[in-house]
């Protein structure tokens, strides 16, 4: 079970003897905290919730105690896991968005194209120009949100959001069955918790990495028939993040929405409508700023050179001789320090 939100809840129920609730006492990683307990007519309840969220997969010791009835001392502990979907903020892009939207490709194959599985790995063979499936429906493009139905031609809808669009290369002489698309794009996150959702119809996934494509593992997904799901996503950095959404569907129904909702009101925005998480279809690397850092002793606090000189092209650092018999530097925004060297009165750092 994945939550960011761990909680623990115990139920002490009377036996032979009966407990004192007064006396309950929880621990967790071996402190004692302000739990919420409750006497009932069976024993009694303890309630906490962990004020900060653990790493993912790491493992959470918990005990209580407390007396019966004659004075007994009662213990119980046990360990539990804590997981839950969490963004590599290794995967963050270094740079900044250019144009918005949501970049996407769409196939369908025709009515007497065969018999297409209702599957994931149908849709990335059919998304695949070498795959096995032949095509009546091949467009690509850039769309400002993901919410696309099959009735939306007719004025009508689905899903849980209004104004839908008609699927791009939509031909009533293919049908409204048998597609495949999938949406890439570089969403602008904050850091914290994200709460994704996707209605489908029919299946979805969705991934992430530095650059997603078919072998990405999925964030989330569903595998046939139709979806309403929401997922929560620590975001360890803001920045942008690269996501491709797949859909597709078979027979009968076809929508898809991809959104954002309020973990607190409920509230479900569009990713990149108005007021919600902003999409980019394509953007700009920036080579990270490079700050110098140094200090007098080993492991002392680090302060920024205020006369260091950066040579971007040459990727060096040149600062002056700082007082003292040893300094220590640090460079922010590069990935290693190659080499430190004297010339004249200077220190020369180079970089990459």
């Amino acid at each position: 079970f994945q939550t960011v939100s761990p909680e623990i809840n115990v139920a002490s129920e009377n036996r032979d003897t009966t407990v004192n609730a007064s006396s309950i006492k929880l621990s967790v990683g071996g402190t004692d905290v302000a739990a919420t307990v409750a006497a009932t007519a069976s024993g009694a309840t303890v309630r906490y919730a962990l004020p900060n969220l653990p790493a993912s997969g790491s493992t959470v010791a918990a005990a209580i105690r407390f007396k019966d009835n004659e004075g007994a001392d009662v213990t119980s502990s046990w360990n539990f896991t804590v997981t839950y979907l969490q963004l590599d903020p290794g995967t963050r892009f270094q740079g900044k968005g250019v144009a918005r939207g949501l970049n996407y490709k769409l196939v369908q194959a025709p009515p007497d194209g065969g018999a297409l599985e209702n599957s994931l790995s149908r849709a990335e063979d059919q998304l695949n120009p070498n795959g096995p499936y032949p095509r009546a429906v091949d467009v690509s493009g850039v769309t400002d949100v993901v919410n696309y139905s099959q009735n939306a031609s007719s004025g009508g809808g689905d899903g849980a959001f209004g104004n839908d669009l008609p699927f791009p290369g939509e031909d009533p002489n293919v049908g409204s069955d048998n597609h495949a698309a999938a949406f890439t794009t570089w969403l602008e996150l904050p850091a914290g918790i994200t709460r994704f959702g996707v209605i489908s119809d029919d299946g979805y996934k969705l991934a992430t990495a530095i650059n997603p494509g078919p072998s990405t593992l999925p964030l989330e997904f569903h595998n046939g028939g139709p979806a309403d799901e929401t997922f929560d996503v620590v975001v360890p950095e803001a920045g942008l993040y690269a996501f491709r959404l797949v859909w597709y569907e078979r027979t009968g129904g076809a929508h898809v929405e991809w959104f954002t909702e309020n973990r607190s009101t409920g509230a479900r925005t569009l990713i990149n409508e108005s007021g919600g998480v902003r999409a980019w279809a394509t953007v700009e690397a920036v080579a990270p700023s490079i700050v110098l850092e140094s200090a007098a002793v080993l492991g002392g606090a680090f302060t920024a050179e205020a006369g260091a000189s950066v040579d971007a092209a040459a990727k060096t650092v040149r600062t002056a001789i700082g007082s003292g018999d040893a300094r220590f530097y640090r460079l922010k925004g590069a990935t290693s320090i190659d080499s430190i060297s004297i010339e004249g009165g200077n220190v020369v750092l180079r970089y990459r």
